[in-house]
């Protein structure tokens, strides 16, 4: 008998992202009939505007189906140079700029370019569940200091200091914030940056959420907070989230222009270019006019009123409301241990088994580092918020009455 084929130990400490198994999972549950209200993943349920779609129409009768630069159009990276200095005053080259297949990928390049083996990494928590596995394949260690919620989950600059060693190298930081919706203001980003810079820390801006802000605020990219940090940033974005273009999969990297041909070099041999035609998509999106991106962002701006007032109602869940991105990150501690007719809930995996079985699906904050908090993602119809917060609220009556 041939022996069986046996994967790398390099894959071992590698988890499947929660948010995509549990979408994964209320897919197949669908499927056999259940009905349940997904608010699980992050992906806007717009359809992608028109005219980004005619201009890939346009690109394939065009016939620009062939390879690219590996790093990205000459085209589309002069294009996203001048999007990334309209949005944060910083004049960016284009061999400052790198077009990947998705700001994930563009994440991966930086860390992979960076990263020494058994250099430590901060993430924040609570964080998005990809961050700590993309540290962890550059042979990283990701260290977690924690926000709370009653620092709106942001990180301070007491909790950055005692975090920090002789072998952090970088940090990623994430405003608007993916589980939280928090932003870190230009006071609270410019003093996490000074002590960064003393520190000699890289960081790297995962800004994907930019354009999705409330209340008449702003994001401020971390380049831009102080004088300096631009030659120590490397600024991650793309069109998935604000354009509503996920399966496209184009993401960017602006930075210094070193960093960046090394990422380059990697992203060549990994993948070589990004999809051509999502290429002509994406030089569309960021040199539009902008209408959509407003309407899609007010729309959220409602859903988020609607469903932090509703949630500010229910009975043991507490929360900040979220100044941007697309997501309400509620804790739950004081409800953890009670229980509904003889059955006990000690864990936010727990309670989020039990509300998939009562018709609507969450993600338990264990996967974003934090344990005794929830997400919902507002990325979903005015119609499926009202069913799925008013099934949370009825949980939640029941088990803090228990």
């Amino acid at each position: 008998m041939p022996m069986p084929l046996r994967l790398a130990s390099r894959l071992d400490p590698i988890q499947q992202s929660l948010t995509l198994a549990l979408d994964d999972r209320v897919r197949r549950l669908k499927a056999s009939g259940q009905v349940i209200i997904n608010l699980t993943v992050g992906q806007p349920d717009f359809d992608t505007p028109v005219w980004i779609g005619d201009a890939a129409r346009a690109a394939i009768t065009a016939g620009k189906t062939r390879y690219t630069s590996p790093i990205g159009t000459l085209e589309l990276r002069t294009a996203a140079a001048a999007w990334y200095h309209r949005k944060t005053g910083i004049p960016y080259s284009p061999d400052e700029i790198l077009v990947s297949s998705g700001s994930k990928h563009a994440l991966h390049n930086a860390l992979q370019a960076l990263i020494e083996p058994g250099d430590e990494v901060i993430v924040p928590a609570p964080y998005w569940p990809s961050y700590p596995d993309l540290v962890l394949m550059a042979g990283g260690v990701p260290v977690h200091p924690a926000g709370t919620l009653e620092s709106r989950w942001k990180l301070t600059p007491n909790v950055l200091r005692a975090a920090l060693t002789k072998k952090t190298r970088a940090i990623i930081i994430n405003s608007p914030s993916n589980p939280s919706g928090a932003i870190y203001q230009p006071a609270e980003a410019a003093e996490l940056a000074s002590i960064l810079a003393r520190a000699d820390v890289t960081v790297i801006a995962d800004e994907i959420y930019d354009r999705l802000v409330y209340d008449g605020g702003t994001a401020v990219s971390f380049a831009a907070v102080l004088p300096g940090m631009r030659e120590r940033t490397i600024a991650i974005n793309g069109v998935s989230k604000a354009f509503a273009m996920t399966g496209w999969r184009i993401g960017f990297a602006a930075g210094p222009a070193d960093i960046i041909e090394g990422m380059g070099r990697y992203q060549a041999q990994a993948t070589g270019n990004p999809c051509s035609i999502s290429q002509e998509a994406a030089l569309a999106a960021i040199t539009g006019d902008g209408t959509d991106l407003e309407m899609m962002r007010a729309a959220y701006e409602l859903r988020r009123n609607a469903v932090v007032h509703a949630l500010r109602a229910v009975p043991g869940v507490e929360l900040a409301s979220p100044e941007g991105a697309f997501y309400i990150f509620f804790r739950v501690s004081q409800a953890l241990g009670r229980s509904i007719g003889g059955v006990r809930f000690d864990t936010v995996d727990a309670m989020a088994a039990e509300l998939i079985e009562r018709g609507v699906a969450l993600v338990p904050g264990t996967g974003f580092g934090a344990p005794d908090a929830m997400r919902l993602s507002f990325a979903a119809s005015d119609a499926d918020l009202e069913v799925g917060t008013g099934i949370i609220a009825r949980f939640f009556d029941e088990l803090m009455g228990g």
